[in-house]
């Protein structure tokens, strides 16, 4: 997950081949490892075409585990969400 242009498009590859949304910001944070909580929200807004209130559990959540809320609570949250845009 390299180029920043095509970030959103692999991100959304990503969840469609089956990783979990808390899988897939690991992994932007492991190629990003400074990257800021809100560019993560910005890139799952665009990947997944929602609104803040949507990514704002993101907020909550800190890829060393040391947040608010944990990778399944997010993955509950942001899964509903991302289903939801879909339907």
């Amino acid at each position: 997950m390299t180029n920043e242009r095509d970030l959103p498009a692999r991100m959304l590859r990503r969840y469609l081949d089956g990783a979990t949304p808390s899988e897939i910001l690991h992994e932007v944070c492991a190629d990003r490892p400074n990257i800021p909580i809100p560019e993560l929200m910005i890139l799952m807004e665009s990947a997944f075409s929602l609104e803040l209130p949507d990514v704002s559990c993101i907020g909550g959540w800190e890829p060393d585990g040391t947040g608010e809320l944990n990778d399944q609570q997010l993955d509950y949250f942001l899964t509903r969400s991302i289903e939801q845009k879909r339907a």
